[in-house]
Parts: structure tokens; sequence; C-alpha cells
């Protein structure tokens, strides 16, 4: 499942980002970013998708990952 969000922050150490998930979803911390997308995309207000691998565990963001910027 691929949702969409917007970055607050980005850590470049372990490569994950606060995100604020669109909806009303919710607020994450620490969710890892995709390597291949280049740090300088990854900056506050940068809008993302997120992919989701456990659906049914969306709420506490397990298994997502931010796999593109747009």
């Amino acid at each position: 499942m691929t949702r969409y969000a917007t970055i607050e922050s980005f850590d470049a150490g372990t490569y994950t980002a606060a995100l604020s998930l669109d909806g009303g979803f919710g607020f994450a911390l620490g969710v890892p970013c995709s390597r291949a997308i280049d740090s300088a995309l990854l900056v506050a207000t940068a809008r993302v998708a997120v992919a989701f691998a456990d659906p049914a565990d969306e709420a506490n963001f397990g298994g997502a990952i931010v796999y593109a910027v747009f």
C-alpha cells in the first residue's frame, strides 16, 4: 500500500525521516528512506511516497519506507 506524506525533518546519518502523512493518518519518526534518493532531495516540506509492507500495521508504520520524492 502506498500513502503520500510530507517530510518534517530528515536525518542524513541514519537516512530516516520524520513524516506527516496526508489525510490525517498521523505523524511518524524514524521512517527509513531509500538510499537511491539523493539526500539533497529529502528536505523538510518535500512531498514523498511511502510504501507499507504490512498494511495491517500501518498505524505503527510497520515496514514503511520512503521510496520516491515528487
